[in-house]
C-alpha cells in the first residue's frame, strides 16, 4: 500500500540577483526533525537551486525561485506550498530563518555537503554478490516485464521464489523512499539457496505499460506469468516454485494459489490484505487518523463506510463521483483536495481492491502458506488480517510481529513507524529469518 508518498513535483527553475558573500553550495537543516538539504548553484548574476528531502525522497525538487537581497535569502518551490526566507551569517556560516508550508518552522541552515542529500540505507545489497545476476524478460501477453532473477552459484537451487510488490507501480525492487526491500529480500534468499525473480511493475522500468483499467486481477496474471516462466528452468524441474508478495502482492499471491493450485507449490504474505477491502480501508483510515492524534467519532466511521460501500458498490463513475461529492463534503473541507481524493478512489483498480474479498479464495489454499504482519501495521492491521488467515488456512504459519510496520521496519515507538523514510532499516532480520525457516521446512517436508 504506497498510494500516500508526497514530495515528487517537479517546477522551473528562476532566480534573480546575489550579494556579495556566497552562498553557493549544500545547507542543511531540520523541520520537526524531518531533515532538510538545498543545493544552491550560483551561474554569474544568478542563482538556481534544489530541495531535498531524503526521508522522503531520492529525487531532487527544483526550486521555482531563489533570490537573495542584502542578507536576505528567499527560496520558493511554489507547487509544495513551500517557503524559506532566511539571514545569511558568516561567522559562523549559517542562515537563520523560516521554513513556511501551511505552518511556520524555525530552521537554520548550516554547511552541508552532498552526502547529507542522500538516504541512507545499510542493507540495500552491495557487490561482491557471490550468486548469478541475470536481467531477463517474460511474456504475459501481450505484455513484456522485466526481470531480474538471482540464482545461487555454489549449490543447486531449493526451489524458486517470485516476488509480487504491493500497489501502486514499482520498479523491481520494490524501491519507497530509498529502500529496496525487494533488492534485500532477494539478495538474503538466494544466498539461502534459493532462485528469486523479481520484475518491474506494469509500466515501470523495462516493463510494458498496461491499460488504465488494469486491476489487482490482472496483475495476478503477471505474477503467475513469472512462475511459468521460471517453470521452464531446468535447473528447477521437480524444485518447489512460489510467491512471496507484500500488501496487494500478498493478496495476488493468495489468488494465485487459490486458482492454481497445481503450479504454486507455497505462498508467502507479507502484510497481505486477508479482509474485505471496504473493512481494510475504513480501519486504514481511522488508523492512520489515530497515528496522527485524531479521534475517528463514529459519525465519521460510518460516513467512510458508506464512501466505501460505494465505492466497490456504484459501477458508473459519473455517478460514483457524486455520490461521494456528498459523503465526504463534511471530512474533507478543502474543496480541490476532495476532487483530488474523489479522482484517485474512482479508477477500476480501486473499485476492484475495495470490492474484493479474500474469504473467496483463503478458503480454496492448499499449499504452505506463511502469513506475517507487524504490530505497528497501520495500514494492513495485524489482527484481523491474520485471524481470517487462520480461520481460512488452518494449516498456515502465522506470526504477529511486535514493532514492526508495514514495511517490516524496526522503529522507536508506534507514531514514529509511519515514517518509512526516515527509518535507516530496510526489512528486519526477524522477518528473514522466519522465511528461511519457513523455507527450510519446506524443503524438508518434500523428501
Amino acid at each position: 500500500m504506497s498510494r500516500f508518498f508526497i514530495f515528487l513535483i517537479s517546477v522551473f527553475t528562476s532566480a534573480l540577483c546575489i550579494a556579495s558573500s556566497s552562498i553557493d553550495g549544500w545547507w542543511k537543516g531540520r523541520v520537526a526533525l524531518m531533515p532538510i538539504v538545498f543545493h544552491i548553484e550560483e551561474h554569474g548574476d544568478t542563482l538556481s537551486g534544489q530541495l531535498y528531502s531524503p526521508t522522503q525522497t531520492a529525487e531532487p525538487i527544483p526550486l521555482s525561485h531563489i533570490s537573495i537581497a542584502g542578507d536576505t535569502l528567499l527560496m520558493r518551490v511554489d507547487m509544495l506550498g513551500v517557503t524559506y526566507r532566511g539571514v545569511v551569517h558568516n561567522q559562523p556560516r549559517s542562515i537563520k530563518g523560516t521554513f513556511t508550508q501551511g505552518r511556520q518552522f524555525g530552521m537554520t541552515l548550516t554547511p552541508a555537503t552532498e552526502s547529507d542529500a542522500r538516504l541512507y540505507r545499510p542493507q540495500t545489497p552491495q557487490p561482491p554478490y557471490f550468486y548469478s545476476i541475470s536481467d531477463v524478460t517474460f511474456t504475459n501477453d501481450p505484455l513484456t516485464l522485466a526481470a531480474t532473477v538471482t540464482t545461487p552459484v555454489t549449490t543447486a537451487p531449493a526451489g524458486a521464489i517470485v516476488l509480487v510488490s504491493g500497489s501502486g507501480s514499482q520498479n523491481r525492487d520494490e524501491e519507497i523512499l530509498g529502500h529496496k526491500p525487494f533488492a534485500v529480500i532477494a539478495d538474503f534468499l538466494t544466498r539461502c539457496g534459493w532462485t528469486v525473480l523479481r520484475y518491474d511493475d506494469r509500466g515501470v522500468g523495462g516493463s510494458s505499460i498496461g491499460s488504465h483499467t488494469d486491476t489487482t486481477f490482472d496483475f495476478a496474471t503477471d505474477a503467475l506469468a513469472a512462475t511459468r516462466y521460471l517453470r521452464r528452468d531446468s535447473a528447477l524441474k521437480g524444485k518447489p516454485i512460489g510467491i512471496l508478495g507484500h500488501s496487494e502482492g500478498g493478496t495476488i499471491a493468495m489468488i494465485n494459489a487459490a486458482e492454481y493450485p497445481d503450479e504454486i507449490d507455497f505462498i508467502i504474505s507479507l502484510a497481505g490484505p486477508a479482509i474485505k477491502g471496504i473493512d481494510l480501508m475504513v480501519r486504514q483510515n481511522e488508523m492512520i487518523a489515530e497515528n496522527g492524534g485524531i479521534h475517528t467519532s463514529p459519525a465519521r466511521r460510518d460516513s467512510l463506510y458508506e464512501a466505501f460501500s460505494g465505492i466497490a458498490d456504484i459501477a458508473d463513475t459519473d455517478s460514483l463521483k457524486q455520490f461521494l461529492r456528498q459523503k465526504l463534503a463534511s471530512l474533507s473541507p478543502n474543496p480541490s483536495a476532495l476532487e483530488n481524493t474523489i479522482n484517485q478512489v474512482t479508477t477500476p483498480w480501486y473499485h476492484t481492491f475495495v470490492a474484493l474479498d479474500p474469504a473467496e479464495y483463503l478458503t480454496r489454499i492448499k499449499c504452505p502458506m506463511l502469513a506475517l504482519n507487524g504490530l505497528w501495521d497501520i495500514q494492513v492491521e495485524a489482527g484481523p488480517n491474520l485471524q481470517a488467515i487462520s480461520r481460512a488456512v488452518p494449516n498456515a504459519t502465522v506470526k504477529a510481529l511486535p514493532g514492526l510496520n508495514h514495511m517490516f521496519q524496526e522503529s522507536a515507538s508506534k507514531a514514529a513507524s509511519f515514517n518509512y523514510g526516515s527509518i535507516q532499516q530496510t526489512i528486519s532480520p526477524t522477518v528473514l529469518d522466519i522465511i528461511a525457516d519457513f523455507l527450510v521446512e519446506l524443503s524438508r517436508q518434500r523428501k
